[in-house]
């Protein structure tokens, strides 16, 4: 699926190789006003679009029908939407930390940094969010690391780069983090490459780019991951403009 400047979905038609063009009908006081970077399908279908949260639309491609379900009416740069295992949407903003959200009531909660709590989050740059097989929630930040959330136990723990230390993560920014069918959370950089966490003592594995050698990744930046057959990662890096597929190591 994809958007462009008109109201229209565009989606892929593997019997055509084409794409088919789906009008949306906004109401005179509806529009997104930008362009959207952010498209999430719901677990009921739907379709979550929009890259800011004061312009968040739900559209229903069965009734064709649009539903705008922003919680604010400023101005805030969306930069993930995450579904969890409940069904909650998690809209991770640049500056205005994270906001859960609910198809039918709206705004379920807001989570910022509060600086006089060290368990609140690190700052209000919150860039992916992963619920793991175990209902703990990772949380990607620019600046300050990757985060682990237990909402049962109210907890939040902060993984922190550390320039002296070659068990921290590796550089400040976390652009992406997911877990493979090992459970095992790798988290995608940049500038720093990637990061296998290890849950035993709390350190990191780094998988870097090495000019000359064309089995290491092709750039430290890295943008998105994803978990393909076979127990590859796929790796999306930019600056190289590649994609690198890397077989996941046992350990």
């Amino acid at each position: 699926m994809g958007r462009n400047r008109g109201n229209n979905l565009h989606r892929y038609n593997p019997k055509t190789n084409n794409f088919d063009r789906i009008k949306i009908a906004f109401e005179a006081n509806q529009y997104l006003n930008h362009l959207p970077k952010q498209i999430l399908l719901d677990k009921e279908g739907h379709f979550w679009i929009g890259n800011d949260l004061s312009h968040l639309f739900i559209f229903n491609p069965n009734k064709k029908a649009i539903k705008k379900i922003a919680p604010v009416n400023q101005s805030i740069p969306v930069f993930h939407l995450y579904q969890d295992k409940k069904g909650r949407l998690w809209a991770a903003t640049d500056g205005s930390g994270l906001y859960l959200l609910d198809k039918n009531k709206g705004l379920v909660q807001h989570l910022m940094q509060n600086q006089d709590d060290p368990f609140s989050l690190p700052n209000n740059q919150p860039s992916k969010v992963l619920e793991d097989k175990n209902g703990i929630y990772w949380i990607a930040s620019y600046n300050k690391g990757i985060n682990k959330l237990a909402l049962s136990k109210s907890s939040l723990g902060h993984y922190f780069y550390k320039p002296n230390s070659d068990k921290s993560i590796s550089t400040k920014i976390a652009q992406s983090v997911i877990e493979d069918n090992k459970q095992r959370i790798w988290i995608g950089t940049d500038g720093g490459g990637l990061d296998l966490f290890n849950s035993r003592d709390g350190s990191f594995k780094h998988f870097k780019a090495i000019p000359g050698n064309p089995n290491s990744l092709s750039s430290n930046k890295i943008l998105y991951l994803l978990e393909g057959d076979n127990n590859d990662l796929w790796v999306c890096t930019w600056m190289e403009v590649l994609i690198d597929l890397i077989q996941i190591p046992v350990m």
